[in-house]
């Protein structure tokens, strides 16, 4: 049923692709990072969790009308934590690694529902599959495997405004967020033999925790090509 739907999209796309000449390409870019120190008198700088993240989501579309258009997009992140924790026994402190990496896909369609002078209110659902992995360091042991696949479909209102006739900055609402969201992650285990273990998750809803975040990007620009 999703690859006929993804064929669908991509006959349709490009059959606005033959029919108009206005393009645009946007998305959004993050990077942020954090960390620091524990002091207190008599005793050692402790350091406090470090954290980064790094976040690309790049998207392409074609206007239908002046209130209607749609596209593809791509997303692809990773994100990090470093800790000390308690090792075997819980007598001594070893450092524990998080490293998350992730991917989405997903078609969408925007309608713009509300203008007012340079500001204008959008409607944009999408569909797409995502995944990632997530390997874990604690001292000398190694865990590695987690895997995740997801599938999305979601409505989240859009805040534009126009910087130029071609350039404009986009915000997501998403606290006002709606759709239905499937995950499922397997877990992996050495042994003789190994185990897998697979949990599935199903998420129906309204508000900032619905949306597969992945397919989100908070803040991003658009720019218009005429072709």
């Amino acid at each position: 049923m999703y690859k006929k739907v993804s064929i669908l999209f991509v006959a349709l796309v490009a059959t606005v692709m033959l029919s108009y000449a206005q393009v645009y390409v946007g998305g959004s870019l993050g990077f942020n990072t954090s960390g620091g120190k524990f002091e207190t008198t008599g005793a050692p700088a402790v350091d406090l969790p470090s954290t980064s993240s790094f976040h690309f989501s790049p998207r392409v579309g074609y206007y239908l009308d002046d209130n209607l258009s749609a596209g593809l997009m791509i997303g692809f992140g990773s994100d990090s934590r470093k800790d000390m924790v308690p090792g075997s026994g819980g007598s001594n402190l070893v450092e524990e690694k998080i490293s998350t990496s992730s991917w989405s896909f997903a078609a969408f369609g925007r309608y713009k529902a509300w203008e007012l002078k340079d500001f204008s209110l959008l409607l944009e659902g999408s569909l797409g599959v995502g995944g990632g992995t997530v390997d874990k360091v604690k001292g000398p042991t190694n865990h590695d495997g987690d895997k995740a696949f997801r599938f999305g479909l979601n409505v989240v209102p859009v805040l534009s405004y126009s910087i130029t006739d071609k350039l404009s900055v986009e915000g997501q609402l998403n606290f006002l967020s709606f759709g239905f969201n499937t995950e499922t992650i397997t877990e992996k285990f050495p042994g003789t033999p190994a185990t897998e273990d697979k949990t599935s998750t199903n998420r129906f809803g309204l508000g900032v925790n619905n949306a597969w975040q992945p397919f989100s990007w908070r803040v991003g620009f658009i720019f218009k090509l005429d072709l």
